[in-house]
Protein backbone atom coordinates (compact mmCIF):
# COMPACT_ATOMS: atom_id res chain seq x y z
CA UNK A 1 0.00 0.00 0.00
CA UNK A 2 1.49 3.39 -0.70
CA UNK A 3 1.07 5.41 1.98
CA UNK A 4 3.29 8.51 1.10
CA UNK A 5 0.77 11.44 -0.04
CA UNK A 6 0.66 12.72 -3.76
CA UNK A 7 0.01 15.80 -4.43
CA UNK A 8 -1.36 17.04 -8.41
CA UNK A 9 -1.67 20.51 -8.66
CA UNK A 10 -2.24 22.90 -11.19
CA UNK A 11 -0.61 25.86 -12.28
CA UNK A 12 -2.83 28.29 -10.41
CA UNK A 13 -2.09 26.47 -7.09
CA UNK A 14 1.48 26.49 -7.54
CA UNK A 15 3.21 30.07 -8.14
CA UNK A 16 6.25 28.67 -6.10
CA UNK A 17 7.23 26.49 -8.88
CA UNK A 18 8.06 26.77 -12.74
CA UNK A 19 5.48 28.29 -14.77
CA UNK A 20 5.63 25.60 -17.59
CA UNK A 21 4.05 22.85 -15.75
CA UNK A 22 -0.17 22.25 -16.77
CA UNK A 23 0.36 19.20 -13.90
CA UNK A 24 2.76 18.23 -11.04
CA UNK A 25 2.94 15.38 -9.21
CA UNK A 26 4.99 15.97 -5.43
CA UNK A 27 5.95 12.64 -3.44
CA UNK A 28 5.98 13.90 0.29
CA UNK A 29 7.24 11.75 2.68
CA UNK A 30 5.63 8.79 4.81
CA UNK A 31 5.57 9.23 8.25
CA UNK A 32 7.02 5.91 9.47
CA UNK A 33 10.21 6.46 7.16
CA UNK A 34 8.65 4.16 4.32
CA UNK A 35 9.70 5.04 0.91
CA UNK A 36 7.31 4.01 -2.07
CA UNK A 37 7.44 5.19 -6.04
CA UNK A 38 4.83 6.97 -8.10
CA UNK A 39 4.71 6.61 -11.78
CA UNK A 40 3.32 9.45 -13.75
CA UNK A 41 2.65 8.29 -17.61
CA UNK A 42 1.31 11.06 -20.00
CA UNK A 43 0.92 9.30 -23.81
CA UNK A 44 3.75 7.18 -24.79
CA UNK A 45 6.23 8.67 -21.47
CA UNK A 46 6.16 7.27 -18.16
CA UNK A 47 8.48 8.68 -15.12
CA UNK A 48 8.97 7.44 -11.59
CA UNK A 49 9.46 9.26 -8.60
CA UNK A 50 10.69 7.42 -5.51
CA UNK A 51 12.59 10.18 -3.20
CA UNK A 52 10.94 12.22 -1.08
CA UNK A 53 10.07 15.70 -2.44
CA UNK A 54 10.63 14.83 -6.09
CA UNK A 55 8.33 16.30 -8.38
CA UNK A 56 7.57 15.59 -11.83
CA UNK A 57 6.39 18.53 -13.98
CA UNK A 58 4.42 17.95 -16.97
CA UNK A 59 3.94 20.18 -19.92
CA UNK A 60 0.68 21.16 -21.84
CA UNK A 61 2.65 19.23 -24.55
CA UNK A 62 2.64 15.87 -22.85
CA UNK A 63 6.63 16.58 -21.92
CA UNK A 64 8.09 15.16 -18.14
CA UNK A 65 9.98 16.36 -16.50
CA UNK A 66 11.60 15.59 -13.03
CA UNK A 67 12.98 17.93 -10.31
CA UNK A 68 13.42 18.25 -6.59
CA UNK A 69 12.06 20.52 -4.01
CA UNK A 70 11.84 20.33 -0.23
CA UNK A 71 9.88 20.63 2.93
CA UNK A 72 9.60 24.26 3.10
CA UNK A 73 8.60 25.38 -0.55
CA UNK A 74 5.92 22.53 -0.03
CA UNK A 75 4.86 23.93 2.56
CA UNK A 76 4.52 27.36 1.57
CA UNK A 77 3.00 26.57 -2.10
CA UNK A 78 0.57 23.69 -0.63
CA UNK A 79 -0.65 24.91 2.69
CA UNK A 80 -4.43 24.99 2.23
CA UNK A 81 -3.93 21.59 0.66
CA UNK A 82 -1.73 20.14 3.23
CA UNK A 83 -4.15 21.28 5.82
CA UNK A 84 -6.98 19.88 4.33
CA UNK A 85 -5.42 16.39 3.93
CA UNK A 86 -7.39 13.76 5.43
CA UNK A 87 -5.46 12.01 8.90
CA UNK A 88 -4.16 8.48 8.00
CA UNK A 89 -6.18 5.74 9.13
CA UNK A 90 -5.90 4.15 12.21
CA UNK A 91 -6.91 0.69 13.50
CA UNK A 92 -7.96 -0.33 17.13
CA UNK A 93 -8.48 -4.03 18.93
CA UNK A 94 -10.47 -4.20 21.52
CA UNK A 95 -10.63 -7.70 23.47
CA UNK A 96 -13.70 -9.24 25.14
CA UNK A 97 -14.54 -11.15 27.92
CA UNK A 98 -15.98 -14.18 27.03
CA UNK A 99 -19.33 -15.00 25.59
CA UNK A 100 -20.68 -11.56 25.81
CA UNK A 101 -20.08 -7.89 25.02
CA UNK A 102 -17.96 -6.70 27.58
CA UNK A 103 -14.66 -5.22 27.17
CA UNK A 104 -11.48 -6.69 29.33
CA UNK A 105 -10.20 -4.39 31.72
CA UNK A 106 -7.33 -3.66 29.19
CA UNK A 107 -9.40 -2.83 26.47
CA UNK A 108 -11.92 -0.48 28.24
CA UNK A 109 -8.26 1.89 28.32
CA UNK A 110 -7.83 1.22 24.65
CA UNK A 111 -11.45 2.72 24.23
CA UNK A 112 -11.03 5.59 26.39
CA UNK A 113 -8.40 6.23 23.48
CA UNK A 114 -10.42 5.36 20.15
CA UNK A 115 -13.14 7.51 21.90
CA UNK A 116 -10.74 10.81 22.23
CA UNK A 117 -9.23 9.96 18.52
CA UNK A 118 -12.63 9.72 17.43
CA UNK A 119 -14.28 13.04 18.72
CA UNK A 120 -11.20 14.74 17.58
CA UNK A 121 -11.52 13.69 13.91
CA UNK A 122 -13.73 16.00 11.69
CA UNK A 123 -15.75 13.99 9.28
CA UNK A 124 -14.12 10.30 8.21
CA UNK A 125 -16.10 7.16 9.21
CA UNK A 126 -15.53 4.14 10.81
CA UNK A 127 -15.56 0.03 10.13
CA UNK A 128 -15.94 -1.70 13.44
CA UNK A 129 -15.89 -6.20 12.90
CA UNK A 130 -16.52 -7.83 15.69
CA UNK A 131 -14.92 -11.56 16.03
CA UNK A 132 -15.27 -14.48 18.41
CA UNK A 133 -13.12 -17.58 19.34
CA UNK A 134 -14.13 -21.19 18.20
CA UNK A 135 -15.46 -21.81 21.64
CA UNK A 136 -19.50 -23.03 21.07
CA UNK A 137 -21.69 -22.65 18.42
CA UNK A 138 -20.42 -21.03 14.87
CA UNK A 139 -23.78 -19.76 14.07
CA UNK A 140 -24.19 -18.06 18.05
CA UNK A 141 -20.44 -16.89 17.17
CA UNK A 142 -21.71 -14.82 14.21
CA UNK A 143 -24.70 -13.55 16.19
CA UNK A 144 -22.35 -12.44 18.89
CA UNK A 145 -19.57 -10.81 16.35
CA UNK A 146 -22.54 -8.64 15.70
CA UNK A 147 -23.68 -7.72 19.09
CA UNK A 148 -19.82 -6.90 19.73
CA UNK A 149 -19.27 -4.79 16.51
CA UNK A 150 -23.04 -3.10 17.29
CA UNK A 151 -22.25 -2.42 20.98
CA UNK A 152 -19.30 -0.61 20.20
CA UNK A 153 -20.61 1.42 17.55
CA UNK A 154 -23.37 2.45 19.97
CA UNK A 155 -20.74 3.62 22.45
CA UNK A 156 -18.79 5.26 19.59
CA UNK A 157 -21.97 6.88 18.83
CA UNK A 158 -22.56 8.21 21.71
CA UNK A 159 -19.48 10.98 22.00
CA UNK A 160 -20.75 12.45 18.84
CA UNK A 161 -19.49 10.37 16.09
CA UNK A 162 -22.48 10.33 13.34
CA UNK A 163 -23.73 6.50 13.76
CA UNK A 164 -24.55 6.92 9.75
CA UNK A 165 -20.71 7.24 9.43
CA UNK A 166 -20.17 3.59 11.32
CA UNK A 167 -20.68 -0.13 9.30
CA UNK A 168 -20.42 -2.85 12.18
CA UNK A 169 -19.91 -6.41 10.90
CA UNK A 170 -19.65 -9.68 12.68
CA UNK A 171 -17.23 -12.24 11.09
CA UNK A 172 -17.44 -14.38 13.87
CA UNK A 173 -14.55 -17.35 14.44
CA UNK A 174 -13.76 -17.11 10.39
CA UNK A 175 -10.52 -14.43 11.24
CA UNK A 176 -9.08 -15.51 14.13
CA UNK A 177 -5.94 -13.73 15.56
CA UNK A 178 -4.88 -16.85 17.06
CA UNK A 179 -5.27 -20.02 14.86
CA UNK A 180 -6.93 -22.92 17.34
CA UNK A 181 -8.93 -26.33 16.62
CA UNK A 182 -12.52 -25.83 16.67
CA UNK A 183 -13.80 -25.80 20.53
CA UNK A 184 -10.82 -23.85 21.98
CA UNK A 185 -11.03 -20.51 23.91
CA UNK A 186 -8.74 -18.17 22.77
CA UNK A 187 -8.71 -14.45 24.76
CA UNK A 188 -7.14 -12.55 22.04
CA UNK A 189 -9.92 -14.31 19.26
CA UNK A 190 -12.23 -12.67 21.16
CA UNK A 191 -11.90 -9.08 20.13
CA UNK A 192 -13.23 -6.47 17.44
CA UNK A 193 -11.40 -4.78 15.45
CA UNK A 194 -11.78 -0.37 14.87
CA UNK A 195 -10.55 1.20 11.80
CA UNK A 196 -10.44 4.60 11.98
CA UNK A 197 -10.37 6.69 8.63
Amino acid sequence: MVTEFVIAASIMAAAAFSQQAATRVILLPNEDGHSSTVEVTTGQETVTIAKPYQVVEVSDQLKSSVKATDAKTVQEAFAQVLQRTPAREEKFILYFKPGGTQLTPESMQTLDELLRKVKARQGGELVVVGHTDRQGDADKNDALSIKRAEALKTQIAQVGFDPEHIQAFGRGERETLVPTEDGVAEAKNRRAEVIVR
